[in-house]
């Protein structure tokens, strides 16, 4: 049976195989969960997109964290069309490439900043992992954003 749970945790913090992260690929600069783990993996997604042979609108990156983060392996997936379309052909389809990988236990983040319904991507999740091709899948979900910061507020140091 394949286990849906949503965690409180920053997605960087989510002890899990794989962390999946999806970015817009016609950005240099990722934002949300995607420039989270870049900023965590050095750039390794920005340099990507940056260079003539990586930058392909639908070209997966699968990176070994290092200990940068709490999971060992990150997905970096391409969102094309996000805020056009709802995202459940590309959330189907890094569920699988996951699968195919041997992975069985997934962190995932999505890009709310890109399609904001929290609701959508529960019940998109809850669908595609009730499959049952998908029953040994586990996956945490987490929509935290405490990691983003208002970089234009005032500090005041007391």
């Amino acid at each position: 049976m394949s286990r849906l749970q949503e965690v409180v945790s920053p997605p960087d913090r989510i002890e899990a195989d794989l962390a999946v992260v999806f970015f817009e690929p016609a950005t240099v600069a990722p934002d949300g969960p995607a420039g989270l783990f870049d900023c965590r993996l050095g750039g390794v997604l920005a340099d990507h997109l940056r260079s003539t042979e990586g930058g392909r609108l639908e070209q997966r990156l699968l990176v070994r964290s290092s200990g940068r983060i709490a999971s060992p392996w990150v997905l970096f997936f391409p969102l094309a069309k996000v805020g056009v379309e709802p995202p459940q052909d590309c959330l189907a389809e890094a569920v699988d490439t996951a699968l195919d990988a041997g992975f069985g236990c997934l962190a995932m983040a999505p890009p709310v900043e890109r399609w904001p319904d929290r609701e959508y991507w529960l019940g998109a999740l809850q669908e595609i992992l009730g499959r049952p091709e998908k029953s040994a899948l586990e996956c945490l979900v987490t929509f935290n954003r405490s990691y983003l910061h208002d970089h234009a507020a005032a500090v005041f140091n007391l």
